[in-house]
């Protein structure tokens, strides 16, 4: 499904009408079906992003803020389910220094990225995904 919707936007394709209620609540039962299914959440999410007509500033604000809110959703909801415990915490803190380094470059680098090589490295990260699924 991943490698066919990077088809679909690394041919040109985009969504042409103007998000809505109904696109968007779409989207987002998608990509809750897939993290329930499948823990990937972020293919729906910036698939329906990167067919549209916002910028890549616009798109990344938007995958940003979303990630966040799902993240700290799945973290609440694993706790409350006795999932997380004391190693995972710790594995947590131990990679946060690396999520932080990788924030801080990606922001000093994205002012110099154009919108088409920001596209294309967004469609290759989503077909690293896909390939990666795959592997498991």
């Amino acid at each position: 499904i991943v490698l066919g919707a990077v088809l679909l936007l690394a041919n040109g394709w985009r969504f042409s009408g103007k998000p809505n209620a109904a696109t968007t609540l779409a989207a987002g039962a998608t990509s809750g079906f897939l993290n329930g299914l499948s823990g990937m959440a972020g293919p729906p999410i910036a698939f329906y992003y990167l067919a549209g007509r916002d910028t890549a500033a616009q798109v990344r604000a938007n995958l940003t803020t979303y990630f966040v809110f799902v993240d700290l959703l799945a973290i609440a909801v694993f706790a409350s389910r006795d999932l997380i415990g004391w190693s995972t915490g710790v594995h947590g803190l131990v990679l946060a220094p690396a999520v932080i380094l990788g924030g801080l470059i990606g922001e000093r680098l994205f002012p110099l990225a154009s919108e088409a090589f920001y596209r294309r490295l967004a469609l290759g990260l989503l077909v690293g995904v896909a390939i990666g699924s795959l592997m498991l």
